[in-house]
This record gives C-alpha cells, structure tokens and sequence, in this order.
C-alpha cells in the first residue's frame, strides 16, 4: 500500500521509466519491491529500488519472491491523475500456475470512491545489468536544477549530448561533428554551455585517467532530462559515475540531508 506522502513519488519514477522503455520488470521479496527497465536499443537500463519503509503497507510472503512484466503504459495511465487520491493499493497475483497472472492496483480517494484495475502480467527471470559503480574513477555530483538551466539553452529534439568534465570546468555542447547528417539537422546550431566546478556540489576527477585534460561523454539527451527532471521531482541531487570515455555512464542520486532515503535509483 502507498500512502499520498510517496504517492507522487512513484508516479514520478513510472513516468521516468516509461520514457526509457516499454515494460515494466518488477521484482518483489520481504526486503524491497525493485522496478526496471531497459529502453529498445538496450543501450540504457534504468532501476529503482523500494525499500519496504517506502510503503504504508508491505507484506511479501515469508520465504516467497516474484518477477513479473508488465506493460508500462498500461500502468502509467492509471497513475496519470492522482489528484485526491490518498491510498494506492499494489497486488500480485503469480503464484498459481492454473490461474491468470495479474497484478491489481486499487485507488481509494479521500471521499472514499473506490477504482479496482487488473492489469495483465508475465512471470519472467529477474533481468539485471553487469556495471559497478566501485570501477569508476570519476564522481560528479549535481543539483538537477542547474542541469535543467543549462538544457534550456539546447534544441529540444537534439538527439545526444557531450558532457566534458575538466578539473576546473563541466562543458555541455551538441557535438555535431560527430551525428549523423539527418542528426545535424535535428541539432540545429552548435552550443556550449561551461559550468565552473564551484557550480556544482562536488567534482571528483582521478586526473591520471583523464585523456588530454578532459573526460568527454555522450547520452541521450531524451533519457538525460527523464533523469534529472525526476531527481528534481523528488528532491535528490544527481550522481554521474563515469569510468571513462566510451564506457557506460552510471546516474545515480542522493538525498540533500544526512537522513537516509527510502528508495535509490540508478
């Protein structure tokens, strides 16, 4: 059961995972409920894990677990319009192999009208991705709202964006010597945007990895700001882990008090 303190929160990370992919790979046990997903290129695998302090109600079976997929759309767009609604009940319904799999999601409002839906499930293996934060050199840590200052400055259908962080700057440009001739146009005119450190909440650069001074970067700037305007949602500063030039690039985040979080995102 989720209660209207954490209500928006979860909204906010279904909508985030759904700019990334097209199912939802939840996974339950006693400890904490996770949610993944893995957009189409399979080059972005986003997770969230949810404590079960996060809920009002958690109840796992003893001993019991559960992996199931699901059609984010489908659930998006009972969590589209929450406004009065106070208490959102979660149900998995898996462990019988001669019954229909279904998960269903209740809504009771704070006038006591009541919505019951039953969505269409598949028991699946639990998907994970292979990465570890402990190989990256590099640490930068963010307010998302200064991202999201300096994104205004870019096109809005540009389709990658180049991070190059130095020891005393953090650079964003559209990098359109190296798209696509049908990107370029999409990119428009190039921009650079130059942030000193001091801007941002630290920057940790392991300087004998750096090539030529710098550490370059390049995302989707699509699943960049599906990121940021999340972590500016709820509240948490962005984290770029980075091992390096060409290698995948791991966001996390971090609560702005020493009071710890009931839930991480990666």
């Amino acid at each position: 059961c989720i209660s209207d303190l954490n209500l928006k929160a979860f909204k906010s990370m279904l909508v985030c995972l759904d700019k990334f992919g097209k199912d939802l790979f939840l996974e339950a046990n006693n400890r904490e409920l996770t949610l993944r997903t893995l957009n189409t290129a399979q080059s972005a695998f986003v997770v969230f894990s949810l404590q079960s302090s996060f809920f009002y109600e958690y109840l796992v079976e003893s001993g019991s677990t559960a992996s199931v997929k699901i059609h984010l759309k489908n659930l998006v767009s009972i969590f589209r319009s929450i406004t009065g609604v106070d208490r959102v009940w979660l149900q998995l319904a898996c462990s019988d192999p001669d019954a229909q799999a279904y998960m269903r999601i209740q809504l009771q409002s704070q006038s006591g009208v009541k919505k019951k839906y039953d969505l269409a499930l598949k028991e699946v293996t639990p998907m994970n991705a292979v990465y570890s934060r402990s190989g990256c050199p590099h640490r930068i840590v963010t307010d998302p709202q200064v991202m999201i200052g300096c994104l205004g400055n870019f096109p809005h259908n540009l389709p990658e964006l180049t991070l190059v962080a130095t020891t005393d700057h953090l650079h964003l440009k559209n990098d359109s010597d190296n798209l696509q001739t049908e990107q370029k146009e999409q990119a428009g005119m190039r921009t650079e945007m130059t942030l000193p450190v001091q801007d941002l909440h630290s920057c940790e650069l392991h300087h004998a990895a750096l090539r030529g001074g710098e550490l370059p970067v390049t995302f989707s700037l699509r699943e960049f700001k599906a990121i940021i305007f999340l972590l500016r949602e709820i509240d948490h500063r962005m984290v770029l882990h980075i091992e390096g030039t060409g290698k995948p690039v791991i966001f996390t985040s971090e609560t702005r008090s020493d009071m710890p979080a009931h839930f991480a995102v990666e």
